[in-house]
């Protein structure tokens, strides 16, 4: 079969241009009388009428070549008509299609007989080497051809239908649609090649011998050509037809290769073959169309006047003129031919690859839920058995042979053995990506960041809602507090896989540690970082300091609830101004982490240090004129503008000269002297003792009076 279509397709086209020619000959009338309005109704037109040897080769070159043209005309238009867009047409309703559906029926027919065989041949198989994995992929292959095998002829028809609607969409919409509405695509290449001006044009009747025979010889060479062209568009597409029915006949062969592997070539050979046949329409007819285009740009643009029956009996420069223009044009239209025969193999061998890729594809999903099971199975068994294996190990057996057989189970050697086993059983993949472990903990991590994402846009989109101004539900405060100890959690390498948005809003919950090494990223640009840093001190400074309503903008009012419980590095992005301002408002712990921080200079903390001492003390001694100043010492002050106790370990740690001026004797409770009894550091001596518990004596709270009077530790307080 393969040699007979070679035999049609690898013969010279100009071999068949040639037959075509000579039939076309025979039967000239009639072809002629079929094309006229293409030709010879331009014959009319022409005014000037040769005499002598003029006149006779003019009759003959027209009658001839003109008919051969009309002829070519003609033949390419029942093709493209009949053969490429009306195939469907011509298949169901000339017998072809019956035909071919009989002689496929016989062939397929062959083909499941050789099957039987094959199945008969693996069943023996099958009994003789008790089923192995080989044999039964052949049986699961064989069964798998015999569907396909049965429905090659769908399969076939599907990729030439596609092929053709292709074609025919082309050639309506883009040939006819665009550059005629006579519904012939020789009609636009006539236009297109303004070869009715060869017709049209009126001649001098005064032309020379020499001029008139330059005429008629470049009108049979113009003739000739065109003449050529179509009935090579011709000839390209008729092959089609008949190969393309021969290939359906035989499309079982497709599946071929499926029953016996040593003949996989050929069923590639015959797919590919067909696939290229089958496209070499829509690609000629694509190709005729873009030759359209720019034959009639060039005619436009470059030889806007051309003229054929002037251009000949004129100039040199006008003939040459004219020559160029056909010559160029013409080159194009063998072009397409040419061009299409490769754009057709072409799209055979890319179709070939995707169906091979399918295949393989097809093949896999085919395998996978037996893969699947398997390896289900084997990893769940292997697993099942390391969690009993480590049960035997580990129980405490009270039989004699229970202890024996725990004894034996706790050995290297079986130890060794029956783990290696199950390790085996539990990391089998059987071809498939991950195991039944692998998959469980990469939907654990997937499942886990779907439900971190979603604890952070509700915490994000609740906090967004607190910088307006507005109060949080109990509701809300829970997923704040949520989406925070998720951002606290978070990795430098984490917030880089964010959005720069997502960055800025988590700023403030960041780890302090994880932020610096956020900033020393070489993912996240300068720009960036500057931006975070300074949305993390906006943040920080919205928790300490009081927003205007009204304006939106900081004022100098500070929540000292809120900045005692500011982080070093909080307090680090405030600066040093700041914290000098607010040194005597500090808790103990966030002085005592500055003067250990290395961010700051031995000058910068001593002027801390001097700052807050004489601060407190001021406002101490300044009790009667400024009590807001005293109450700011021993209180914070809460966002609702209450204030609340420090806690007690700061005031027990607030200088001596604060803690034993009388004025703080009223802010002095029982466990703030308890504080200042355990603590083995504290710098207070036992006179600074004595003197608070006589300023208590006198001006303290009831409380404290009733302490130091009643208590154990109370009466020993300053003694």
């Amino acid at each position: 079969m393969f040699e007979v279509i070679k035999s049609i397709t690898k013969k010279p086209t100009g071999y068949y241009v040639a037959s075509l020619v000579s039939l076309c000959l025979i039967f000239l009338p009639t072809i002629v009388l079929a094309q006229e309005n293409i030709v010879l109704n331009h014959y009319a037109e022409q005014s000037k009428t040769f005499s002598g040897i003029s006149s006779i080769l003019y009759s003959f070159v027209i009658g001839v070549f003109g008919r051969m043209a009309a002829a070519a005309a003609w033949v390419l238009e029942l093709v493209v008509i009949d053969y490429t867009v009306g195939f469907s047409e011509m298949f169901a309703t000339s017998g072809i299609g019956s035909a071919v559906d009989t002689l496929w029926g016989i062939i397929r027919d062959i083909f499941n007989i050789a099957l039987i065989f094959g199945l008969i041949y693996v069943g023996i198989k099958m009994v003789i080497t008790s089923a192995n994995s080989a044999t039964k992929r052949n049986l699961v292959t064989l069964i798998i051809a015999a569907i396909f095998v049965n429905f090659s002829l769908f399969f076939a028809k599907l990729i030439l239908d596609f092929s053709n609607l292709l074609a025919t969409v082309i050639y309506n919409d883009l040939i006819l649609g665009i550059f005629n509405g006579n519904n012939s695509i020789t009609v636009a290449y006539y236009d297109a090649l303004k070869l009715t001006t060869l017709f049209k044009a009126t001649i001098d009747p005064d032309l020379t011998l020499t001029k008139e025979l330059g005429f008629i010889f470049g009108t049979l060479i113009l003739l000739l050509v065109t003449t050529i062209v179509f009935f090579a568009g011709a000839f390209l597409l008729f092959v089609r037809f008949v190969v393309v029915n021969i290939y359906l006949v035989f499309s079982p062969v497709m599946f071929l290769g499926m029953v016996f592997p040593n003949m996989k070539s050929v069923s590639d050979q015959y797919l590919n073959g067909y696939i290229k046949k089958c496209f070499v329409a829509p690609a000629y007819l694509f190709m005729v169309y873009l030759s359209l285009i720019v034959i009639v740009s060039l005619g436009q643009k470059e030889f806007p006047n051309a003229n054929y029956a002037e251009g000949l009996t004129g100039t040199n420069d006008t003939v040459l003129t004219v020559f160029v223009f056909f010559i160029v044009a013409s080159a194009f239209m063998i072009a397409s031919v040419i061009v299409a025969q490769k754009l057709g193999a072409e799209g055979g061998n890319a179709s070939m690859r995707v169906i091979n890729n399918l295949g393989g594809y097809a093949r896999r999903k085919t395998t996978q839920p037996a893969r699947y099971v398997a390896r289900n199975v084997s990893n769940k068994a292997g697993m099942e058995a390391t969690r009993r294996f480590n049960h035997l190990q580990t129980r405490e057996a009270k039989s004699w042979a229970g202890r024996k057989v725990t004894a034996l189970a706790r050995s290297s050697s079986v130890d060794e053995t029956v783990r290696n086993a199950t390790a085996t059983a539990s990391g089998a993949k059987f071809g498939l990506a991950t195991t039944v472990q692998q998959n469980r903990d990469r939907k654990d991590r997937i499942n886990s960041r779907v439900s971190t994402q979603e604890v952070l846009n509700a915490g994000m989109a609740a906090e967004a809602k607190r910088r307006t101004g507005v109060a949080l539900s109990p509701d809300e405060e829970k997923v704040s507090a949520k989406m925070q100890a998720a951002v606290a959690k978070m990795t430098a390498k984490d917030f880089e896989e964010r959005t720069q948005k997502e960055r800025e809003a988590m700023a403030e919950f960041m780890n302090s540690n994880e932020f610096e090494k956020l900033m020393e990223s070489e993912k996240v640009n300068n720009s960036d970082k500057n931006n975070l840093k300074a949305a993390r001190t906006d943040a920080i400074k919205r928790l300490v300091y009081e927003v205007d309503a009204a304006t939106g903008k900081f004022t100098d009012k500070v929540h000292t609830a809120a900045l005692v419980k500011l982080t070093d590095n909080q307090l680090e992005m405030l600066g040093t101004e700041f914290i000098n301002e607010h040194a005597h408002e500090l808790s103990h712990k966030q002085t005592d982490g500055v003067m250990k921080s290395k961010s700051y200079t031995d000058g910068q903390k001593s002027s801390f240090i001097s700052k807050r001492n004489s601060t407190i003390q001021d406002r101490i001694e300044k009790a009667s004129s400024d009590p807001e100043g005293i109450n700011r010492v021993f209180k914070v002050i809460e966002k609702n503008g209450e204030y609340t106790d420090r806690k007690v370990k700061d005031i027990a740690k607030l200088p001596s000269t604060a803690l034993t001026h009388q004025n703080s004797a009223q802010f002095i409770t029982p466990s703030v002297m308890e504080a200042i009894m355990n603590d083995k550091e504290s710098d207070l001596t036992t006179a600074d003792k004595k003197t608070i518990r006589t300023n208590i004596e006198t001006l303290g709270t009831p409380e404290a009076k009733d302490w130091l009077k009643n208590s154990p530790k109370g009466r020993d307080f300053g003694k």
